[in-house]
C-alpha cells in the first residue's frame, strides 16, 4: 500500500504548524513591544496628573478636581485595556 501521499501531507501539516508557531511568537513579541510603547505615555499622564491633584486639589475649584480625576481614571483604564489586550494574545 502506498503511503507516500499521506507522509507528504503529514510533513506539509507539520511545516505549516511550525510556521504558525513562529508567526505567533513574532506577534507576541510585537504585542509586548507595542503595549510598552503605548503604556509609557499613559504612565506619564497619570503620574503628572496625580501630582497636579496632590498639589492643587481644592484650590482650583470643583470642576478642575473633577477634570483631573477624569484624566487619571481614563489613563488608568486605557492602560488596563492595553494590558488586557496583550494578555489575551497569550491565552
Amino acid at each position: 500500500r502506498d503511503v507516500t501521499d499521506a507522509k507528504r501531507g503529514r510533513e506539509h501539516l507539520l511545516e505549516a504548524n511550525r510556521a504558525l508557531r513562529r508567526s505567533n511568537e513574532d506577534l507576541e513579541q510585537f504585542a509586548y513591544a507595542a503595549s510598552h510603547d503605548l503604556r509609557e505615555p499613559l504612565r506619564m499622564i497619570t503620574i503628572y496628573t496625580q501630582l497636579l491633584r496632590r498639589r492643587y486639589v481644592g484650590k482650583l475649584g470643583n470642576d478642575a478636581d473633577d477634570y483631573i480625576k477624569f484624566i487619571v481614571d481614563g489613563a488608568l483604564r486605557m492602560s488596563s485595556a492595553i494590558f488586557a489586550g496583550v494578555e489575551g494574545c497569550w491565552e
